[in-house]
This record gives structure tokens, sequence and C-alpha cells, in this order.
């Protein structure tokens, strides 16, 4: 169907000038094609006709099943699924429950692999595990170990990230964890073919002086092999802040890189630090185009990294020389926006804060649109199966939209106002499937979509907002950026489909313009698709 979208032109926190109603073709797939019972809370795979999803019941750190839906993108139904995990299924005791942690899985042309991490608290070591399936979900072989992390006494919890080769013949396998990367640690860097077969282990210090790190980003050149991981330095060790009593983490970042070569096992990373004058980096993202590599994100005068601007970083492929910089500062009254008389901003934390880059989408013209969210974590001591862990409470608050001329300078900055956040981290309904947003860009347009209170709409003040903490009593709200950066927020549905709650995590965003999401609407679910012309 197609659908005019409601005008809510009355809404004191949107700019007089916007351009809000626009056209969409909304399409719908069958409510009773799903098992009520779970809910899809990933898409880790689109294809030309299908999208794959997992889908878990809610449960609590592993407690349940997780199962793979295949999603017919023309039908929008679910034409298969098969079971990769409970609690029992890879216990050698089928009356003892063996619980893992699930990390992620991937689509090979065979069919899939999934991944799992097992940790020994007592031992403090962290296995990576996976299984294969084939097409049709059948097991292929058992249970594989892959790597094993030994803790250091003092080592942040992390996961298992994988990596796809740039010529897609397997993956790579590291740990990954914030920060700490201690003097007698090394960071183990395994390569695998898709049949499990381990072709190389690389145990060493990636050229950063000794600094902790964390990895943020990766991408793949397929033209030319290489691979490019965006980390972020501390400028200082923990016990260099502690003799400072220093409780500030302040920090930079690093561009590493390495042509990947199945015949040479001893190359390693080259390091380019990332840099702006007279200005710290708070946050990045980055894209490879036309052999340039493109970094834009968001900005601090000051290292307590609270952002300040917005800017844009060109470097040539190979060379790795500057060939840009832009910058543009926010205007005087945009932080007033943010929480700034909001208790609860209050636990941000020091040093690591305000906004986390989530996406930058290069258009057909050249411009570059860059989204960031305000997302930080309250935290407790909580028991988990007798274990005492710190339990999250995540926040998902405003988005900042960014555009970026082809010419690579800073045209706008802007703000959607949302305030989101779940009472604690985990996989239940509270889990945040229906937090954060989704955003789709057309013509010289971006909408961001995500749920809210009605009343939200309504309010004169920012600070007024109401948190939105679960999904009952929200609407679909889309927020209309026009070509000059004004936004305009309307309601997406009327009538019936007005109770549609949206679950912006289980999205993928195709062709900038559509956007595959799975929704609820009462006790039922369904499989949506949303073109914007």
């Amino acid at each position: 169907m197609k659908v005019k979208l409601l005008v809510l032109a009355s809404i004191a926190i949107i700019a007089s000038n916007a351009s809000n109603a626009q056209l969409a073709d909304i399409t719908w797939g069958d409510a009773s094609k799903l098992n009520t019972k779970s809910v899809n809370t990933s898409i880790f795979a689109n294809e030309s006709d299908y999208l794959y999803s997992a889908r878990t019941l809610p449960a609590v750190y592993g407690d349940g099943p997780i199962y793979i839906d295949k999603v017919n993108k023309s039908s929008l139904n679910t034409e298969s699924s098969f079971e990769i995990y409970n609690p029992t299924m890879y216990s050698t005791d089928v009356k003892v429950a063996r619980y893992l942690q699930y990390n992620e899985v991937i689509k090979t042309k065979d069919g899939f692999i999934v991944f799992f991490t097992e940790p020994d608290y007592v031992k403090y070591t962290f296995t990576s595990y996976c299984q294969k399936f084939d097409n049709n979900g059948k097991k292929v072989g058992t249970l594989t170990s892959l790597q094993i992390f030994q803790g250091h006494e003092k080592t942040v919890i992390g996961k298992f990230i994988v990596i796809r080769s740039p010529l897609n013949d397997g993956f790579f396998l590291m740990y990954s964890r914030p920060f700490i990367q201690y003097d007698n640690e090394y960071l183990i860097f395994d390569f695998f073919d898709y049949n499990l077969e381990k072709k190389w282990e690389r145990k060493q210090k990636f050229p950063l002086n000794g600094k902790e790190f964390e990895p943020r980003q990766y991408k793949t050149n397929i033209q030319d092999s290489t691979l490019y991981l965006v980390v972020r330095v501390l400028d200082e060790t923990e016990e260099e802040r502690l003799k400072k009593n220093n409780q500030k983490t302040n920090y930079s970042f690093a561009l590493l890189s390495f042509k990947f070569d199945p015949a040479d096992t001893n190359s390693t990373f080259n390091s380019t630090n990332i840099h702006l004058p007279k200005k710290y980096i708070s946050d990045i993202s980055f894209e490879v185009s036309n052999h340039e590599l493109i970094f834009a994100g968001l900005f601090s005068d000051k290292k307590d990294m609270e952002a300040s601007g917005a800017y844009c970083i060109v470097l040539e492929e190979y060379s790795k020389k500057v060939r840009s910089t832009h910058m543009m500062d926010f205007d005087k009254t945009f932080t007033e926006k943010f929480l700034e008389n909001d208790k609860m901003a209050a636990q941000r934390g020091e040093g690591i804060r305000d906004f986390q880059v989530k996406d930058l989408q290069i258009t057909n013209d050249g411009s570059i649109y860059l989204l960031a969210e305000n997302v930080f974590a309250a935290f407790y001591a909580g028991k988990v199966r007798g274990f005492t862990e710190i339990v999250y409470a995540p926040y998902y608050n405003n988005v900042v939209v960014v555009k970026i001329g082809n010419d690579r300078k800073v045209g706008w900055i802007t703000s959607v106002i949302k305030r989101q956040k779940e009472p604690k981290f985990t996989t239940n309904e509270f889990s945040g499937f229906s937090l954060s947003y989704t955003y789709a860009i057309y013509n010289d347009k971006v909408v961001v979509i995500y749920n809210d209170n009605l009343q939200n709409l309504k309010v004169q003040s920012p600070l007024e907002l109401k948190y939105v903490s679960s999904y009952k009593g929200t609407v679909p709200v889309l927020a209309t950026i026009n070509s000059k950066g004004e936004v305009g927020r309307d309601v997406l549905f009327e009538g019936g489909d007005s109770k549609v709650v949206l679950c912006p995590k289980t999205s993928v965003v195709e062709k900038q313009s559509q956007i595959y999401i799975y929704t609820m609407l009462g006790n039922t679910q369904r499989w949506g698709l949303f073109k914007f012309y």
C-alpha cells in the first residue's frame, strides 16, 4: 500500500520550515507465519532473495534456545527455521546444561557457521567454539574449538569477533576486549578457511608502542585484498593513570592495515595515526571508496571527550597522505538539547561519553551522511548463575545526523531528540530490540525511524520528554531531515497500524532507501518493508 505519512506540524521542537509529508510503499508479511513465543534479534545475512535472522525465546544469559530463520524477501514470510542452540544441545549429558554465549553466525555458500564462547571464570579462560550447519539446518561435524583466550587477572571481559577474509575464502578470529593489552599478553590473530582448518596463527603486539587499545571497526578492500582495522588507543596505561590519580580515560585513534596474501604468513600490521589539528577525536567511522580512506565522526575541544563538533578526514589509500580535513563546531544551543540538566545523564561516567558513531553512508552523488547516537550505560553488580557479574542498563538517546558534501566538507549538523532506556542488559523483552533507531536515505533527505511515546511529540522542551523503557504504549515515529538539515517528526502509521512496534536492531537498510524490519503488533509479529520516495 502507498501511504501519506501523518504530519504533526504543531510540534514545538520541529523546525517550522521542514518538509514533512512523504510518500512510502509499505508491505507486510503474514503475522500467522511467525512463532510468537520467540523474537528475532538480528539480521546477519542479506541476499538477493532472502534475509537470515537469529531468533530466541525471552531468556537471560543463554538459558533459552536460539533459531535461524530464512525469510523470503518477496512474501516477507519465514520459509524455514532450525535450532542452533539450547542449553543441552552441545552437552555430553542431556540432563546437564552446558551454557554457551552466542556470538554470531555467518552465512557461507555451503551453509552456516555459528560461533559461541564458553567462559570459565575459575581458570579465567574464554574458549571460542563453532558449529557448522548445511543449508537445510543439519549439523555438519561436531562442535569445534578454535581458540582459547587466557585472561589476565585485570583483563576487561570482551568477546571473540569474526572478520571475513577479503578473498571470502575464510575468516579471521580474535578476542577483542576494551583497552587492556598487558606487557605479558599477546593478541592472538588466527585465520581459518571455511572448512575450519587453521591456516596460520599470529601472536603479536600491534605497532602501538605498548599502548592499550580496543578494536572498533573494520573494512576490507576486495580489489586488493587489504584488511583495515580502526582501533581506539589509550594515551596512558591504567598504571600510569593510577600514579597520577587520573580518573579520566583519554584516547586517540589509529588505522591498522595489512594486505592479505595467503602465501605470506609473516606480514604485519602497518599503523597510521588519525588526528585533527588542535582537536581530539571522540568517535570515528570510516569507509574505503575510490582509493580513498574517508574518516568522519565527532570531535571535542578538551580531553574530556565531550563531543563539540563534526569532522571529515580523507587519506590517500596507499600512501596514507592526508588529502583534506574539514571540521564544523556545534552551534551554541546544540548541547542544550542533550540532557545537561537530566539526572540520568550523570550516569554516563567520565572519559568516553556523549555519542557513539553508528553509520557512515556514501550516496550516489558522493555526499556522505554520518549518524551517531547518544549511548551510555548505568551499571550495577548482579548475580548470574551464582557468579557476580556487571549488569548494564543501557540508554539509547538522541541521534545526531551530519551531512558532508562531495567536496568532503561538513555542510550541516542536526539532531533528532529521543529518550530510551532499558532496565537491564538481557535478552528478554526489555533487551533493547525495540529501542535505538534505523534509517533510510533517499533523494536529498534522511529519515530516522524509532519508537516513542505519543505524548513526547507534544512537549515544549526536550527536558520534558518521558523515557521509553518498553514497547508498551509506544508509536512508530519518523523524523525527516531535509536538504537544509531541518527536522520534522511524524507518526509513521495511521489507524490500526499505528500500534505497530518497530525493532530497529532487527532491520537492514537496502539500496539506502528501503528498510526490511521486524515488527510487532499486539501479540502478533511480522516482517515489513518500507520503500521511501
